[in-house]
């Protein structure tokens, strides 16, 4: 009976998700998405969207839905939730058999953008906008969550 605990036990902290920070920077002179506490090196998924009522033009091959009504201007969907992109995570740049929902859109200046990622086990989130000096500015969740 005691083995039993233990193995609940177990199965319930391998089951366990981890959320941590995604930070928005420029790498090479490109935006790019990386983890805010260093926990996770890599990721399966990782979508971009507008918050508000900013949307992007969808091209064709685009989830038309996700661009209309979710605001997306980038969304990605691996087959399998393995480590298939390594952080720093280049927008618009995905791993080889990784497909893309959305195709990357050109970003608009001063306008605030979620960025979520998924892995194994794990999920990141952050918020960002482009100034206008072109700048990349970090943002507060409650800007994701209040508009």
């Amino acid at each position: 009976m005691r083995m039993s605990g233990v193995l609940a036990a177990t199965f319930l902290l391998q089951s366990c998700s981890y959320s941590y920070g995604v930070l928005a920077t420029v790498v090479d002179g490109r935006l790019a998405f990386i983890s805010a506490d260093d926990a996770y090196s890599c990721i399966a998924n990782v979508n971009v969207s507008a918050v508000g009522a900013t949307r992007a033009v969808a091209s064709p091959g685009d989830d038309q839905g996700l661009v209309v009504k979710g605001g997306a201007f980038w969304w990605t969907r691996a087959p399998v939730i393995d480590c298939t992109m390594q952080f720093p995570v280049i927008y618009g740049t995905i791993a080889q058999d990784v497909p893309q929902l959305v195709a990357a859109k050109p970003l608009r200046m001063n306008v605030v953008y979620s960025v979520n990622t998924e892995g194994e086990g794990a999920y990141g989130h952050g918020c960002f906008r482009i100034t206008a000096a072109r700048r990349i500015q970090d943002l507060s969740d409650e800007h994701c969550y209040r508009l």
